[in-house]
């Protein structure tokens, strides 16, 4: 298949086979097949004794591959932007499961697919397989923008402003590929939350988005500089408010601090949180501020408008796992609690049959690896 059928697939996605929720034909795709073809390339100078094993770690990381403890196979991680899956999807991955994989599929804790105990020969036809349906593991790994996550119930929650999965989705189309987010000193974690209750923790990312309104106008707060492990460090709130057009301006204005400021000596504090911390959260700020003034006059990828809502602030937070949210625009949501995320080929598969049966409309993966149909 090459990239133009690809474009015609991804099209047809787009009129209801996919998740896709207001891309247009101009953004960037998730899924190229020529990244298939980079990776083949990478793969043919590994074997030929070209590249030694870490230049080629570094080059598969980009790719959505990683090495795992057992000897000669390999995981790879398929990115679900904002956990929105389409049915069709949800089968393509079962289906690359069951030929090349191991025993589970597995939604991770940033509402990732992921798929074990694939052999080094078998992950080129495994990433095809899954591209030629306008999936994605492409920047899934390694110092890139990883999965941009939402909250637990983005598209149901009455509460919601605006379906967090949907602005996570368009972030993703705007930096993929992206030059400047391909060789960063460390990975860059981002989240979205439809409402000020903040269900997809923006005090523990190196970026966080909270929807809400200023003065009747639609738009989100910024935090940034948060993380967890040895050093936690909570984010601080570098913008008070920004429209939904300058979302892009602003992963880009982060990206340059963190490109300018980061340690590229040491990884293990590279992350953008110690520039957080190294500065204080006034002079972060300040930088994120000087460098969102520059970015915010430069040309950015397209940029689809959003569908905003004003939430029930009164209406109760949803409970998860398991149970069932009843959806501010009268449909419900079923919380499917898996444990540890794991499902079988055949289990996910039944689930989507039973689903779609039933009459839903999508899946989503959640943070705390569930599923909600």
């Amino acid at each position: 298949m090459t990239d133009s059928s690809l474009d015609k697939t991804q099209t047809a996605r787009k009129e209801g086979i996919g998740a896709y929720t207001g891309v247009s034909d101009d953004v960037e795709p998730l899924a190229r097949l020529s990244d298939i073809e980079e990776y083949r390339a990478g793969f043919a100078k590994l074997k030929s004794g070209e590249w030694d094993a870490g230049k080629w770690q570094g080059y598969r990381l980009r790719f959505g591959v990683y090495g795992q403890l057992q000897p000669n196979v390999h995981m790879i991680r398929v990115k679900v932007p904002g956990g929105i899956l389409s049915f069709g999807d949800a089968r393509r991955v079962s289906e690359a499961n069951r030929r090349w994989g191991g025993e589970h599929i597995h939604v991770s804790t940033r509402q990732d697919l992921q798929l074990y105990y694939v052999k080094p020969d078998d992950v080129p036809p495994t990433l095809e397989y899954m591209a030629e349906a306008g999936i994605t593991t492409r920047e899934a790994c390694g110092n890139t923008i990883r999965n941009l996550t939402a909250c637990h119930h983005s598209g149901i929650c009455p509460r919601e402003h605006v379906d967090a999965g949907a602005v996570a989705e368009r972030l993703a189309h705007s930096w993929m590929r992206h030059p400047l987010a391909q060789h960063m000193p460390r990975k860059f974690k981002a989240t979205v939350s439809g409402c000020e209750s903040d269900c997809g923790s923006s005090y523990i990312h190196d970026l966080g988005l909270v929807a809400t309104h200023l003065d009747g106008k639609p738009g989100f707060k910024i935090f940034a500089g948060g993380g967890t492990g040895g050093l936690p460090v909570s984010a601080s709130l570098v913008s008070d408010f920004v429209e939904e057009g300058d979302l892009p301006a602003v992963v880009e204005a982060l990206l340059r601090v963190h490109q300018k400021y980061s340690n590229r000596r040491d990884r293990n504090k590279a992350r953008l949180k110690f520039i957080n911390k190294r500065f204080g959260p006034e002079k972060f700020r300040a930088l994120f501020e000087e460098a969102f003034e520059q970015t915010r006059t430069m040309p950015q990828r397209p940029w689809q408008p959003l569908t905003w809502r004003k939430g029930d602030t009164n209406a109760p937070t949803p409970v998860s796992p398991g149970g069932i949210v009843a959806a501010h625009d009268d449909s419900v949501g079923v919380v499917v609690h898996q444990r540890l995320g794991l499902f079988t080929a055949d289990e996910l598969d039944a689930l989507v049959d039973l689903a779609e049966n039933a009459g839903a409309r999508e899946l989503r993966t959640t943070r705390d690896q569930n599923l909600v149909i």
